[in-house]
């Protein structure tokens, strides 16, 4: 079995119709969706730019350049200018979705529930961040929260009383870390001691700087999303540091290239462990974690 621990319901890029089909071609047995991030949809990026910032970010010496170029496209409105795409395409510029819509998750959720599992993903800077969350958490099929400080700009302890409530309910959070303020892991680690946390994208922007956290930590985890922030050796680099019983198969899709499913599950078919272990990151991690 294989469980896809974190995609995104985009229908303008991806319908659900061809979603379960890519699901069945892939051998993908449930998804557990989280609500779009932009308005309009990003698209494609430069492998080879995308390539330079994986590389400068991996690099503790370069990744301080690299969260400075990162910067330099997040804007105070929210709203993000690719520039860099005019050296390949037209500039791409889109807003940051505030408030994200758990209700097309919850409502793809109920029609398809042998399928579908959902994120609810809350935003702590809007007011009504509790009341969305206790909303959410009486949906069937919504297995935890996901936060994201990087889009949403938030210090990350901004999050405390979302992460105490998620405590109390036994819920895990899925977090892509930001920089600075908004990528303080350690702080997230030790507060929270009883929070189930995974980690997006194998720790972006700090890798294996923070893996030792993860590794360390009982309730540390990460997943091997996403085709432009992880690579192959990326993977590798990481189960090898922390064990495949911290690690959790996830895709990103459709925010990655059209066969970014294949291609990562290809990653872990290719890991040299045994296949108990390989289990462990396609389904059983993440079972153990949501206590199913």
């Amino acid at each position: 079995m294989v469980i896809d621990c974190h995609a995104h319901y985009e229908p303008r890029i991806l319908s659900l119709e061809k979603l379960i089909k890519n699901m069945d071609e892939a051998g993908i047995k449930k998804t557990v969706l989280i609500p779009l991030l932009t308005d309009p949809p990003e698209t494609m990026k430069s492998d080879f730019l995308m390539a330079v910032q994986r590389f400068m970010m991996y690099s503790t010496l370069l990744r301080p350049i690299a969260i400075t170029i990162t910067k330099s496209m997040y804007k105070q409105n929210r709203e993000w200018n690719l520039w860099f795409n005019k050296f390949s395409k037209k500039t791409q510029s889109f807003s940051i979705v505030a408030r994200p819509n758990n209700q097309e998750v919850s409502e793809v959720i109920s029609r398809h529930p042998e399928r579908f599992l959902g994120w609810i993903f809350i935003n702590p800077c809007n007011d009504n961040a509790l009341d969305e969350l206790e909303k959410y958490r009486q949906v069937r099929g919504m297995i935890g929260i996901k936060i994201h400080p990087f889009w949403h700009s938030f210090p990350i302890n901004k999050v405390e009383k979302i992460a105490r409530r998620a405590e109390e309910l036994g819920f895990p959070m899925l977090v892509h870390l930001g920089f600075g303020e908004s990528g303080d892991y350690t702080w997230l680690v030790k507060r929270f001691a009883k929070l189930k946390i995974i980690f997006a994208h194998l720790g972006v922007p700090f890798y294996k700087d923070m893996w030792h956290i993860v590794k360390d930590s009982p309730n540390g985890f990460m997943d091997i999303a996403s085709t432009y922030h992880v690579n192959e050796r990326f993977v590798k680099n990481a189960v090898k540091a922390v064990g495949p019983h911290k690690c959790l198969f996830g895709t990103d899709s459709p925010y990655a290239h059209s066969d970014a499913v294949v291609r990562i599950k290809g990653w872990v078919e290719n890991l040299t462990i045994s296949d108990s272990d390989k289990e462990k990151i396609f389904f059983k991690n993440f079972l153990d974690i949501i206590n199913r």
